[in-house]
């Protein structure tokens, strides 16, 4: 990215600046899946229900972060403004407490018909353009109507640990949506993604959609060696479903791995207090 930071006065261009930032995703792409209901039990709350929220809790918490940050800068006047096609937030730099200083980016590609923005980073220290390091980008299209769009944006904790090393995060998480009038769908993955400085890292994609009504499903993949005594990974896949009120469905596949020809399959449902109602599955022959 070549940025134009510090290369002039703000311009008079608010409304237009919040036409553009009205383009970048909201907290839409988040998953409102129920929590809540007057005949949970703990002891039977479905296994797949208890997946489906900590999966869609870390994803949340992967988009809402980004979404917080969009949200909090563009409440503020641009610093920098071009013709009307591109847009700087910043650069600021929380205080003097961060190693780094911070900027957003905004700009509108009219030959591709889409708007490209990116937070970018580089050390407090230096005043040299060419040190700016994009650590979140993306693109964002204009839907049919003014509530509607598509788009993605990618997360780069590499580039986050390499300006910052107190940040334990690795990996790369990317994230596509396309909002519509009656719903939204969105895909997010995880790329040799770890907490823990890199030490343990996953692959992991992620699909989920919502309705207007608060009905959903999210489908999810991911390796991991849950043999005991194994050694290999195993292809772990998890399709939920649910409505409105919570009640729900989910169906999970594992195989390969230490599992050599065999084929896990099983399948519950819950009710609106997530507790399960049916259940089946061929490891243990079970069906409730």
């Amino acid at each position: 990215l070549a940025l134009a930071v510090g290369c002039g006065e703000p311009e008079e261009s608010a409304s237009n600046a919040d036409a553009y930032a009205s383009h970048l995703p909201d907290d839409r792409l988040l998953v409102a899946l129920p929590t809540g209901g007057a005949n949970r039990s703990v002891g039977d709350t479905a296994d797949s229900y208890l997946t489906t929220v900590q999966v869609s809790t870390d994803v949340n918490g992967m988009i809402g972060h980004v979404l917080d940050l969009v949200d909090h800068v563009t409440s503020f006047e641009p610093t920098y403004s071009s013709e009307d096609d591109e847009y700087l937030w910043g650069p600021w730099n929380d205080g003097g407490l961060d190693p780094n200083e911070t900027a957003l980016y905004v700009r509108y590609d009219a030959t591709a018909d889409e708007y490209g923005w990116a937070f970018v980073q580089r050390p407090k220290t230096s005043t040299s353009d060419d040190a700016w390091v994009p650590i979140i980008a993306g693109t964002a299209t204009e839907g049919e109507t003014p509530d509607t769009g598509s788009g993605g944006f990618i997360i780069d904790f590499d580039a986050i640990a390499s300006l910052n090393p107190a940040e334990q995060n690795r990996g790369i998480f990317a994230s596509n949506y396309d909002i519509r009038e009656d719903g939204v769908d969105a895909e997010a993955g995880f790329q040799a993604f770890s907490d823990d400085g890199g030490a343990n890292s996953i692959d992991a994609g992620y699909h989920y959609g919502q309705d207007a009504t608060g009905a959903g499903y999210m489908d999810l993949a991911y390796l991991a060696d849950i043999q005991e005594d194994g050694s290999a990974e195993e292809t772990i896949v998890l399709r939920t479903r649910w409505m409105a009120d919570g009640a729900g469905r989910g169906d999970m596949v594992i195989l390969g791995g230490d599992l050599g020809p065999l084929v896990f399959q099983g399948s519950e449902c819950w009710n609106d207090g997530f507790s399960v109602t049916f259940e089946e599955n061929n490891a243990e022959m079970v069906r409730d």
